[in-house]
């Protein structure tokens, strides 16, 4: 590449033989600018060009879901519509996607759930028992039960979700970018400390979490009641929150919160990271001459990150859903808080009780988020 050719581009680093050409970068002088050669891409922030999908995103570029690899190409589409006006196309994407995976894996959802409340000797012994037993006491539709609350939940959840990492993303770009001396022009501290930006992502992915867990947590505790509520003995979604408002009080509504935090928020923080890392890596499948990932390549991603954040998890995920019900009947077990709760686990029924119901977990949680992320992505598309 000739300088004469490139009037508008200048070298970052201009001694030395020129390096190949994907790794060449450039810096403009002029704003508002986008050039895209070869595979090349640049966007209107004054940031280095690169080859797309090489990275997992940059302080410019608060968030994922775009046709860029990792993310990179949503700063363009966020400077047309404003950052208030991108924060609400996530949270409808986010919405959308959350409603439309979840309704897909109701009946494996509300399976995980009485694996992990059933008491001994257990009623349910295997998924197929138990699609076997719903199905002959309550009718195909039982399966379903619940999924109106689900879904009333997990839309503003995955809302909130999306939208709120697009808030804190750019905030941990700009302060876990920042040295001890307060210069954000390096990752590296002055004690030499380095804040990649797969730690960014993660850390605005748990932060995240985070903020649609204490936003959403009522309506969850709703849910869990509806689930478990086989003999139809709860009057609906609203009539279940007033009523445990009225005889339990309002904290009732958050009861489980702490494990509920311990396990969602680092979990909500790792599928973001592992989503955006394999986004960006080049063995995962793309459409010809593009960054963009396949259908298949979108689906693998979101159900890897799903995997590997409910193996880590899911532990608190199961206390959690323990102090939800407990008290609902006299057949529940009853807690005196979260480590009362892990240490009855533990002696009463072993260490891998913890792990009840995690293959119905597998079996929802994998597909839920594949389908979560890849109607997230489309409608990310479709909106911008």
């Amino acid at each position: 590449l000739s300088r004469g050719n490139w009037p508008h581009l200048v070298p970052v680093d201009d001694s030395g033989p020129s390096p190949p050409l994907f790794s060449i970068l450039y810096r403009r002088n002029h704003t508002n600018l986008s050039y895209k050669l070869m595979g090349l891409s640049a966007e209107s922030n004054g940031s280095e060009i690169r080859a797309p999908g090489t990275g997992i995103g940059t302080e410019s570029n608060p968030g994922l879901g775009s046709r860029q690899g990792g993310g990179q190409g949503a700063a363009s589409k966020k400077a047309k519509v404003g950052n208030n006006g991108f924060v609400v196309q996530k949270m409808v994407a986010g919405g959308t996607a959350g409603a439309i995976s979840r309704t897909c894996v109701a009946p494996l959802d509300r399976m995980k759930i009485l694996f992990q409340t059933q008491t001994d000797p257990p009623k349910y012994r295997g998924v197929l028992h138990a699609l076997s037993v719903i199905t002959k006491e309550e009718g195909v539709l039982g399966l379903w039960r619940g999924n109106f609350a689900n879904c009333f939940r997990i839309i503003p959840k995955t809302a909130v979700q999306y939208g709120s990492f697009a808030v804190w993303r750019p905030l941990a770009d700009k302060y876990l970018s920042m040295g001890i001396t307060g210069s954000s022009k390096s990752n590296k501290t002055s004690k030499g400390v380095t804040v990649s930006a797969l730690g960014k992502v993660l850390s605005a992915g748990m932060l995240a979490g985070l903020t649609a867990q204490i936003v959403t947590y009522p309506l969850d505790t709703v849910r869990a009641r509806l689930t478990v509520d086989a003999g139809g003995k709860l009057n609906g979604m609203f009539g279940t929150l007033f009523a445990i408002i009225r005889h339990e009080g309002f904290p009732a509504l958050y009861k489980g919160i702490f494990p509920t935090l311990c396990g969602s928020v680092p979990y909500v923080g790792i599928e973001f990271s592992v989503y955006a890392t394999l986004k960006a890596s080049a063995y995962i499948p793309k459409l010809p001459n593009s960054t963009e990932l396949t259908v298949l390549g979108k689906l693998f991603c979101g159900g890897a990150a799903a995997m590997v954040g409910q193996t880590i998890t899911y532990p608190f995920d199961l206390i959690r859903r323990r102090m939800q019900v407990a008290g609902y009947s006299q057949e529940m077990r009853r807690y005196n808080g979260i480590l009362d709760a892990l240490r009855r686990v533990l002696s009463e029924e072993g260490f891998f009780a913890l792990y009840k119901g995690l293959w119905p977990n597998y079996l929802k949680s994998v597909p839920a988020v594949a389908i979560t992320w890849l109607v997230y992505e489309e409608m990310m598309e479709f909106l911008t």
